[in-house]
Parts: structure tokens; sequence; C-alpha cells
């Protein structure tokens, strides 16, 4: 009786630890597997961004291998949590394939991001690479009328 009180007191515990386990590596991804995701196998072949601002809005298209890397799989490692913190839409980014299919990813200044798709928004964790890789074009960006 006492053994079997014991093994339902460790399978018990088991369940919480592999339920545990599940739902914090649900809560857990990387911006590239959110983009394999969503690209369903497809090659990006441009990328088209809108900044918003208080004083004017800006577009950028990024078409090179190298200016789209930069923004995909240059930052794939970045670590993102799923967050329930309201957004605010300070950049709306579409991803244009070979095939002709595309999806919008926006993000702001606080590395909250939403992928059109995705069940939840994300909080980049640590440094925004994503927000610092697109200051990185600033000679791209035209001024929208």
């Amino acid at each position: 009786m006492k053994n079997k009180k014991l093994l339902l007191f460790f399978s018990i515990v088991l369940v919480i630890v592999i339920i545990t386990v599940v739902f914090v590596n649900q809560r857990e991804t990387t911006y590239g597997n959110l983009l394999e995701r969503n690209l369903e196998g497809e090659t990006i072949s441009a990328i088209s961004i809108r900044h918003y601002t208080q004083s004017e809005d800006r577009n950028m298209r990024l078409n090179s291998p190298e200016e789209i890397s930069k923004l995909t799989s240059d930052l794939s490692e970045m670590e993102l949590d799923r967050t329930r913190t309201a957004m605010g839409r300070n950049y709306i980014v579409l991803f244009h394939t070979e095939e002709g299919y595309s999806f919008a990813m926006s993000f702001d200044d606080n590395g909250v991001v939403r992928i059109t798709g995705e069940n939840s928004d994300f909080q980049i964790q640590g440094e925004n690479r994503l927000l610092e890789t697109l200051n990185s074009f600033e000679d791209k960006w035209s001024i929208v009328d």
C-alpha cells in the first residue's frame, strides 16, 4: 500500500514536470523559427518596411540577398517570449517570396513583435537587434508624402 502511494506521488510529480516543460517551451521561440513557420519553405525575394512616426512616415524596400539576410538569417537566433504586452505599431514589415506569397510582421520600439497568423505577440529578449538592423539601413529610407 505504501509503495502504491509513493508510486502515485512520483507519477503526479512527473506529470507536473512534463506539463511545465512543455508549457515553458511553447512560450519561447526564436525569430528564425517564427519566420520559418510562416514562410512555409519559400524563399524571401524582397522585404518592404514602413515606419510610422509622429512627424513623418518612411518606406524602405530591401531587394539584395545581403540586405535580406541582415533582416532574416543574421537575426534568426534572437530569442522571443510570448507576451500580453500591448504593442504600438511603429513598423510594418512585409516579407515577399519568389512565389508571390507574402506575410506581415509588425513591431514597436519596445521589442514587441506580431506576425500575421501567430496566436500571440512576442517580446524580444535582450538586445533589440531587429531595430538596430533597421537603423543600419538609414540611407535606404524614403519619406512618404
